[in-house]
């Protein structure tokens, strides 16, 4: 897919849009510059400039990984970890047993259940400032959903939606 990217930087044309003192954009101010497509281009490294656009380089396109890598790694490694403990919580009964106490405090009522762990989840979201943190709680999503009868997609937009709008509806 980085290969696919970095080969159309060659073959789409390039544009800029011109930007007030602020840096927002002009509206209607879009226009296009040209493109170095020297096959000099894919060794140079050369940065783009206001007046010719330089493509994506072999050099860069290989430092785009670990920068990606490296740039989210505490994220990367927060969902490994999160994942990893799921995965043991799950395998020693834990996750099953949290889930059969959940659902006796509910009284097995799906109709209370759903909606308080939509809004435990968006209220956290929102006031919080939590989202990708959520992530990882999809897979108990998943375990809830399948207990309850529900398929995976359903049992996991219990966890994304209410994140997303909690998070979009943040103070």
């Amino acid at each position: 897919m980085i290969v696919l990217a970095a080969g159309l930087t060659f073959v789409l044309p390039s544009g800029l849009y011109n930007r007030s003192p602020t840096g927002a954009v002009e509206p209607g101010s879009f226009h296009f510059i040209a493109k170095d497509r020297r096959i000099g281009a894919l060794f140079s490294g050369e940065a783009s400039s206001v007046a010719v656009a330089a493509p994506a380089s072999v050099v860069t396109t290989l430092k785009a990984i670990p920068a990606g890598l490296t740039a989210t790694a505490s994220l990367i490694f927060m969902i490994t970890f999160i994942g990893g403990a799921f995965a043991v919580f799950r395998n020693t009964g834990a996750l099953d047993a949290g889930l059969d106490r959940l659902l006796a405090l509910t009284g097995g009522r799906v109709r209370l259940l759903i909606p308080l762990l939509m809004l435990t989840i968006a209220f956290g979201a929102s006031f919080v400032g939590l989202i990708s943190e959520y992530i990882a709680f999809v897979p108990v999503a998943v375990a809830l959903g399948e207990r309850l009868g529900f398929n995976r997609v359903l049992a996991a937009a219990i966890v994304i939606i209410p994140a997303k709008i909690g998070y979009l509806t943040s103070v």
